[in-house]
C-alpha cells in the first residue's frame, strides 16, 4: 500500500482520492471503478516488486528487510520512480486514466 499511495501521490486525481476518499465511496458505482482501478495499479506493483527482489540472493532475509525502513523506502522510491516513467512514455495508463475507463465502463 505504501508504493501504491507514492503512485497516488503523483497523479491528480490520485491526490484527490488521498485529501477526500470519501468522495470516492459514496456510490456502488465509484467504489466499483475505484477498486478495478487500484487493481490495475497494484497489479504491476506486484510485478515491478517481483521484479526487484527476484534478483536478490535465495538466503536474502525478506523479514529483516521489510522492517528496514531505508530499504523499503528505497524499494519504494524505484518502484515508483519507473513506474511514473512508464507512464510518462505512454506505456501504461495513469490512475486518472484508469480510473475515468472504469467509471464509463460501470456506466
Amino acid at each position: 500500500m505504501y508504493i501504491t499511495r507514492g503512485i497516488l501521490e503523483n497523479d491528480s486525481v490520485g491526490q484527490k482520492l488521498i485529501q477526500a476518499p470519501e468522495e470516492y465511496v459514496k456510490t456502488e458505482k465509484i467504489r466499483k471503478a475505484l477498486k478495478e482501478a487500484l487493481l490495475v495499479i497494484i497489479d504491476d506493483v506486484i510485478i515491478d516488486l517481483n521484479a526487484e527482489v527476484g534478483d536478490l540472493a535465495e538466503d536474502f532475509d525478506y523479514k529483516s528487510s521489510l522492517r528496514n525502513d531505508e530499504w523499503v523506502k528505497k524499494l519504494s522510491r524505484n518502484i515508483v520512480s519507473n513506474y511514473l516513467k512508464q507512464i510518462k512514455r505512454k506505456r501504461i495508463p495513469s490512475f486518472e486514466d484508469e480510473l475515468n475507463k472504469a467509471v464509463a465502463n460501470n456506466g
